[in-house]
């Protein structure tokens, strides 16, 4: 069976037979890659199993020239040029690109990783079988556009920096982009007769662009590293919260730092640790002109609040680093005006770190209510409540966080989910 994949950005297992740098972003996918090399391995003797072979489609830079190769036998890949700053502008020549690869790789069907760029429309087009093409969701673009500037002030949402005035790239600038993204996102699903979906909320979504879809469950199995290792109270931070993404206002950390403004009074060791750049950074002149509308919104804040020594940018880090802030943090923060199911969440609760949520998009279809502790979603007070929860009753905490542990090992579990995919696969060739 000839399956090609499309994807978001070059997987590690292409990059380091390349010798090239990756991104930490999906890293899941890695390991889905592998899985498929192991499973293709441990049957190679086995004539009445079939062998996926995988063709990997994946963008490079805009003026980088088409690559093609292949990782081990039955892992060819591809990579298409593709200007993914600019994700908002639909490029009609990509399919052609894949008009060219399909001829070439003659896939059985093709499955589509995420919705949130234009290559994923350019694909099912230029596939053109409707019946073939399967969309995994990840996050509903569409839904990202809605609610990219939920709770910011009003003032703040028409403000420019200087950064944005050259950049032409303004907080109502970008969620526009979302909201174009979003109309490519909607006219795939349309265009295409599966769905891989993992919460109430995506097949909700997903059924209401389009009724005649077929929707099919397929839970993800996240990096390997998180897998192994358990977090423990007797070692953590006890007043450490840990962010995986605030670089955007969607994600929520203005709410975050409105909501522990008072607690460093109560909590002198109190820290919040934010994975990723740091959007705030003014030190040097080249900082303050760089910096966005959104990060210097978010400076502000941490200096009226007098915040500046609570707060941690790791910037771009691996996998194992990540783990490892998360087992010295005490909790688990994720205060998105809109989420399908974070891998992030899904990580902290393999770890058995406990976890506070916004109630939101399909975050309960991954943790139950008495798993971790929601609340409504642009709610600061009830957020804080939520962290004094975890910060003054460590017992509950780690009794919910023990539930939701056990949750996310089947949720999780790389051998079931690897036969859910093999299983769909099979029904839809």
């Amino acid at each position: 069976m000839k399956v090609l994949w499309l994807v978001n950005t070059m997987l590690p297992c292409i990059a380091e037979k390349l010798g090239r740098e990756f991104s930490n972003k999906e890293g899941w996918l890695d390991g889905l890659s592998r899985q498929v090399i192991e499973y293709n391995n441990a049957n190679r003797t086995s004539p009445d199993i079939e062998k996926i072979e995988l063709g990997i489609c994946f963008p490079v830079g805009p003026k980088e020239k088409p690559i093609k190769g292949s990782v081990t036998e039955g892992i060819m890949y591809y990579g298409f040029p593709e200007d993914t700053v600019n994700a908002h502008v639909y490029d009609e020549g990509l399919e052609k690109v894949f008009q060219v690869i399909c001829r070439e790789y003659q896939p059985d069907m093709v499955h589509i990783f995420g919705t949130e760029y234009p290559h994923t429309l350019a694909l099912v087009k230029a596939y053109n079988n409707y019946d073939k093409t399967l969309i995994g969701i990840q996050g509903i673009i569409s839904e990202c556009g809605r609610k990219y500037m939920a709770f910011l002030p009003e003032k703040i949402r028409k403000r420019k920096t200087f950064r944005d005035i050259v950049k032409k790239d303004s907080t109502l600038s970008q969620q526009n982009k979302f909201v174009e993204r979003g109309k490519y996102e909607i006219e795939a699903i349309r265009k295409c007769g599966h769905i891989a979906g993992r919460t109430y909320w995506d097949r909700k979504k997903c059924e209401e662009i389009n009724s005649d879809i077929y929707y099919h469950r397929l839970d993800e199995t996240l990096r390997e590293v998180f897998y192994q290792g358990a977090w423990d109270y007797r070692k953590c931070n006890r007043h450490q919260i840990f962010v995986s993404q605030g670089n955007y206002p969607l994600k929520g950390l203005h709410l975050i730092l409105e909501a522990v403004a008072e607690l460093p009074a109560k909590y002198p060791d109190m820290k919040i640790v934010i994975a990723g750049d740091k959007i705030t950074a003014y030190e040097s002149f080249k900082d303050r002109l760089k910096i966005g509308n959104y990060g210097k919104y978010l400076r502000e804040l941490i200096e009226k609040y007098r915040l500046e020594k609570h707060i941690e940018f790791t910037g771009n880090i691996p996998g194992e680093t990540m783990k490892e802030k998360m087992l010295e943090s005490n909790v688990f923060l994720m205060a998105s005006s809109v989420e399908n199911s974070s891998n992030s969440l899904g990580e902290a609760m393999l770890l058995g770190v406990p976890c506070v949520c916004s109630m939101v998009g399909g975050l309960p279809s991954i943790m139950e209510e008495d798993e971790g502790f929601y609340y409504k979603s642009g709610d600061v007070q009830a957020m804080k409540e939520a962290l004094l929860g975890v910060f003054e009753d460590p017992d509950e905490a780690i009794s919910r966080a023990a539930k939701a542990k056990k949750h996310a090992l089947g949720t999780h579990d790389r051998k079931k989910n690897l036969e859910l995919l093999l299983g769909i696969y099979k029904e839809i060739v």
